[in-house]
């Protein structure tokens, strides 16, 4: 690697390729010697090696588990049991009375965390993911990482939710309070919430953490949506209509015609 000047390699497949390389290298002076020696030599056993070590580890209460100085999430119905874990050098199984239950790319000196084990536990938990230690591994993707940072919740209660639903919208809210932005769009002024949250306390708790810091915005506008389909319905057959988006510089999708926005 010194000679080489870096460690960086595009792949695995070009980094064995250069460990190849290296023992072709070694190796070419040594082929005298090994032709003496292979008359002695015993054949190989047919079976092939195992190339993984097996250890056995025990899920923590929080889903996880370590090996080799790293942690690994594993599914949070095997908390408080043992799991046997095969060791390759690039990936590790776990096993458990017998089954495979996963397979994980293989890490060293950074967490290798699943959302889905453990975000049924977070979502019950206000602020537990603000504080969540692994909280940078446990977004899987950069579009989930931007969907957190700027989250945007459109035509709230537009659709009925139960009150399990709205316990994790709660959550949700209670979590990004002056941690990150949201911008919510409603049809409903800030009175009328109890019907979203079901019970005045929470719908309190809520109303209290959006307006503060917030900037409000209300659209005592007609519905643009409204207005289109309208045009629609009043065109010549076969006429094309064109879509009604914007008013000023401002675009506008909305089809409420008393709406209120919020951003922190």
């Amino acid at each position: 690697m010194l000679l080489r000047g870096q460690r960086d390699f595009e792949s695995q497949t070009h980094y064995a390729q250069f460990l190849r390389t290296i023992l072709a290298g070694r190796n070419r002076g040594r082929q005298a010697t090994l032709q003496e020696e292979l008359p002695h030599m015993h054949t190989l056993p047919a079976l092939r090696l195992e190339d993984f070590r097996v250890l056995r580890v025990m899920v923590n209460r929080f889903s996880m588990i370590r090996v080799g100085h790293n942690v690994y999430s594993v599914a949070s119905r095997l908390i408080g049991e043992t799991v046997a874990v095969r060791l390759y050098s690039e990936r590790l199984e776990v096993r458990h009375a017998g089954d495979a239950l996963a397979t994980i790319d293989r890490r060293r000196g950074q967490a290798s965390i699943d959302y889905r084990h453990l975000i049924g536990a977070l979502v019950h938990k206000p602020g537990a993911f603000a504080r969540y230690r692994y909280q940078a591994t446990l977004v899987p993707t950069t579009t989930f990482r931007q969907a957190y940072d700027t989250l945007i919740l459109d035509d709230l209660r537009y659709v009925q939710q139960d009150r399990e639903e709205m316990e994790v919208l709660f959550t949700l809210l209670a979590e990004r309070y002056e941690h990150r932005s949201v911008l919510i769009a409603s049809n409903l002024v800030f009175s009328k919430w109890d019907q979203i949250f079901k019970d005045p306390m929470t719908t309190a708790a809520a109303v209290d953490r959006v307006v503060h810091h917030a900037v409000i915005l209300e659209l005592p506008i007609p519905s643009y949506r409204a207005q289109a389909a309208k045009a629609r319905s009043q065109a010549p057959s076969g006429a094309a209509t064109p879509d009604i988006k914007s008013v000023g510089d401002t675009a506008v999708n909305d089809e409420r015609t008393d709406g209120t926005r919020t951003a922190p």
